[in-house]
């Protein structure tokens, strides 16, 4: 789980969680408080879009917080946690770089003014957003088969393959129109939505360890 987050981001170019932060979010949880907790999470990236819904990493969260764990396994529990919210905070891209726009059909994540790749106009995401986070809980159910360790990779893995099927057009391909007033690279853009691509379709992450097994 440690490396699926750290192999995340180096497809997005995230950086780690600072420690307050995470402490932050944790305490957010622990309190049981959405609202904070949205508002902490999404205040470390402003101007990325959450693959994961982040109202769903704090279900997440909130179910790990929820087991009652033995004094010798207390510090495997804290890093199960950590390690999840690590996992959902690398799963973010840019703002700009979410949408499509071909054949009339066209979307772009709000996003600063002009800057978007796929058009100026915004709209549509809203729509989106909640056709992703519906199909990644049903991905869950099909998948996890009552493995409580692999609900939160597959919620992760499943939230990046809608993503880049649905949402996040390839930027070098001759159907798509792209805005010529961004300043995003389409090539870099392209090379980082075909990492987390190659990300999805491995099957190491979804190995579950001895700590996994004891901590869930």
């Amino acid at each position: 789980m440690a490396k699926y987050a750290s192999d995340i981001r180096s497809a997005t170019k995230d950086t780690p969680l600072s420690d307050k932060q995470r402490d932050a979010l944790v305490s957010n949880v622990a309190g049981i408080n959405l609202r904070s907790f949205v508002s902490a999470f999404r205040a470390v990236k402003p101007g990325y879009d959450e693959m994961l819904a982040t109202e769903q990493t704090y279900t997440m969260a909130l179910g790990i917080n929820s087991l009652k764990p033995k004094k010798e396994n207390k510090e495997d529990m804290q890093n199960f946690m950590n390690l999840n919210l690590e996992m959902s905070h690398a799963a973010r891209v840019k703002t700009q770089h979410v949408g499509y726009h071909y054949l009339g059909n066209q979307m772009q994540h709000s996003t600063v003014k002009g800057q978007g790749l796929f058009q100026i106009k915004q709209g549509k995401h809203n729509q989106l957003d909640r056709q992703r986070a519906q199909s990644t809980l049903v991905h869950v159910d099909q998948q996890s088969r009552g493995n409580d360790a692999l609900v939160p990779i597959h919620l992760i893995r499943s939230s990046m393959i809608n993503t880049t099927n649905q949402m996040m057009a390839p930027t070098t391909v001759s159907n798509q129109t792209l805005n010529s007033q961004s300043t995003e690279n389409p090539q870099k853009v392209f090379g980082m939505r075909e990492q987390i691509k190659i990300l999805t379709r491995s099957k190491t992450a979804t190995t579950v360890t001895p700590t996994q097994k004891k901590t869930a």
